[in-house]
């Protein structure tokens, strides 16, 4: 449950907290009690991200692969430097068949801009990317438009990753035009993201 990251847009790290995550063991016993007892042989982590506790996740794969649980399962992730070929094979291996990724952008001032920064850059998120689909992990990715500080080049920039890696690439999962949630720190500081609120009476 939880997020390491604190994006401007989004609400998760005040709706769920900081993040944490069961230890490896637990969670492969509930995936081997639910495939044993029920015959679930696919599972969907519904969570916001499965790469919070990377060494956690490493573990849960060796775990998996160990015990040979014929399951497959898939997630959300943050593209981030920690997410080598090395592990994302072992993903594989272990089962995970899809990774959709929160790029959000492909411009590194627009990342910072929303405090998404700090979590990945660019070049990171292009290496993961291309890691996901070698390692024979079905690859999507969420985009957003209108993020702020995005002019027409940032956006052109966007474009231009998707163009460059799109044999990597195996789905664009959703395009949404950016959101303002009520509580996150982009509507409730507007005005400092360059932002302009109209007033309702």
């Amino acid at each position: 449950r939880g997020c390491i990251g604190l994006c401007a847009f989004c609400k998760g790290r005040q709706l769920f907290g900081r993040y944490r995550m069961k230890k490896a063991v637990d969670i492969v016993n509930e995936l081997e009690f639910h495939f044993n007892r029920y015959n679930i042989n696919y599972f969907v982590v519904c969570d916001n991200l499965l790469n919070g506790n990377v060494f956690e996740l490493e573990r849960i794969c060796d775990l998996l692969i160990e015990r040979k649980l014929p399951i497959n399962w898939e997630g959300q992730g943050i593209p981030n430097r920690k997410m080598t070929l090395s592990l994302l094979q072992k993903m594989r291996k272990a089962g995970c068949c899809k990774m959709q990724w929160g790029l959000e952008c492909g411009s590194d001032k627009v990342l910072q801009n929303i405090r998404k920064g700090r979590l990945f850059t660019v070049d990171e998120a292009e290496e993961v990317i291309k890691c996901s689909h070698n390692a024979g992990i079905h690859t999507e990715l969420f985009i957003i438009v209108g993020l702020p500080g995005e002019d027409n080049n940032e956006f052109i920039k966007t474009e231009n990753f998707v163009r460059r890696n799109h044999m990597y690439i195996d789905l664009i999962k959703s395009v949404n035009t950016l959101h303002l949630v009520h509580g996150t720190d982009l509507l409730d500081h507007a005005e400092e993201y360059g932002l302009f609120i109209p007033k309702h009476d």
